[in-house]
């Protein structure tokens, strides 16, 4: 469903944008919370398309994106193997600051998640999926190499608050990575 949306507002940016910037972009997930870190490890791998256009006349970018992070762990007490898949789609505006062989931004926007946790135990087998909504601030630098190629070196914050039965969490933390683009 996401990747629907995702897609859906693309081509919906694609007749009024003068330009727009894709990209695909990877990096570590590095969550703030302790609980996850003990269950699912210090860094976790992300993958997310990312599209952006230039709003007219101003120095601020509208962006769109979809990212993906999965991962596999064990309880801490009983040592159960554990998996949690995070579907993140987000969307907001960055201000952009021009330099001379690119560019730095600084973005933020509302972000919304779906969350898969399916827990195996000789006793007990729980899948839960909760929708969750929280917020992204965005920056990094892109650096434009040929003809409309670019790098972007970003650091982005994911706040994403979540109730589980007997606690809420927030599974938000840091992404730290790199993306390859193009200007269409």
């Amino acid at each position: 469903m996401t990747k629907i949306f995702f897609i859906a507002l693309l081509l919906a940016l694609a007749p009024a944008a003068a330009t727009i910037d894709c990209e695909v972009r990877a990096g570590a997930f590095l969550t703030t919370s302790h609980r996850f870190r003990e269950v699912y490890g210090n860094a976790t791998p992300f993958y997310e398309l990312q599209a952006s256009t230039p709003l007219c006349g101003t120095c601020l970018d509208f962006w769109a994106n979809f990212d993906w992070i999965q991962k596999r762990g064990s309880s801490v007490s009983l040592h159960d193997s554990t998996r949690i898949a995070i579907g993140n789609v987000s969307l907001g505006l960055a201000y952009t600051y021009c330099l001379y062989l690119g560019e730095v931004y600084l973005g933020i926007g509302p972000s919304f998640s779906r969350v898969w946790i399916h827990n195996k135990s000789a006793c007990v087998r729980e899948k839960v999926s909760k929708f969750a909504y929280g917020a992204v601030v965005k920056s990094g630098y892109k650096y434009c190499f040929c003809n409309g190629l670019f790098l972007d070196l970003f650091m982005d914050y994911l706040y994403q608050p979540m109730h589980f039965k007997h606690r809420n969490d927030n599974v938000g933390g840091f992404k730290i990575g790199a993306g390859i683009g193009m200007t269409l």
